[in-house]
């Protein structure tokens, strides 16, 4: 790709946001979640990216809560936030989480709700639907 370089005075393209949002949508599984949570824990970003990690609690009547709100004591990267949907439902949380980071300025989320196949984050393999980050 042999494109000429901008020069000073002209306009670049723009850019995508470099805020990204992690959704975790969960009912009933604070155990799950807290193991969930130490693995984000140890994520590193790239320099100059932010992230917002979103529990979106979908009607839980386990300690959801008390697991999410004793992570973000001393949560180390980016921000963790705690949601909570009443409607029962995967697509109700997933789409107030949505919203949650629309509103925060995150990246604007695939077409389709989710990419195709597995993608890296910070330099990890995230695949759609896992219970498990490696």
């Amino acid at each position: 790709d042999h494109r000429p370089a901008l020069r000073p005075t002209e306009i670049s393209p723009p850019r995508m946001s470099t805020r990204l949002a992690v959704i975790i949508c969960t009912w009933n599984r604070a155990e799950t979640l807290r193991i969930t949570l130490d693995s984000l824990r140890g994520q590193q970003l790239a320099p100059g990216r932010g992230v917002e990690f979103i529990v979106m609690d979908n009607n839980s009547s386990d300690g959801t809560r008390a697991v999410v709100e004793a992570a973000q004591a001393d949560w180390p990267v980016g921000r963790l936030h705690y949601l909570f949907e009443g409607r029962q439902g995967k697509q109700f949380a997933l789409n107030t989480g949505i919203a949650h980071a629309r509103s925060l300025g995150c990246e604007r989320p695939h077409p389709t709700g989710r990419p195709r196949g597995r993608r890296r984050i910070a330099g990890h393999r995230l695949r759609w639907g896992c219970r498990r980050l490696r």
